[in-house]
């Protein structure tokens, strides 16, 4: 659908499980790809009382509001989820980046 729109230059902000299966497929050298879980994997924070998920909250609560790359952005969030995670006792969800 994208290659059809004409849109050639993308950022792709996945927060939800198991988003990582769609690395693979979206992939190419104008598509930044950040997705909340590795394909194998379920995301965090999703309730109806949670405005966010936890990758969202970290990425654009946390780390998209400092002056960095999005590269340092994406790696800031992940710390943070890991970090959350692990305070909850929960299975790392491994949010992916490429």
């Amino acid at each position: 659908m994208l290659e059809e729109l004409g849109i050639k230059r993308r950022l792709l902000f996945l927060s939800a499980c198991f988003s990582g299966v769609f690395v693979k497929p979206l992939a190419s050298e104008d598509t930044a790809i950040l997705t909340a879980a590795a394909s194998n994997r379920s995301s965090f924070g999703c309730a109806p009382e949670n405005d966010w998920t936890f990758y969202g909250d970290a990425l654009i609560n946390n780390a998209l509001r400092t002056p960095q790359s999005l590269k340092q952005a994406a790696q800031e969030a992940v710390n943070l989820v890991a970090k959350w995670e692990v305070e909850k006792r929960l299975i790392a969800s491994l949010p992916q980046t490429r």
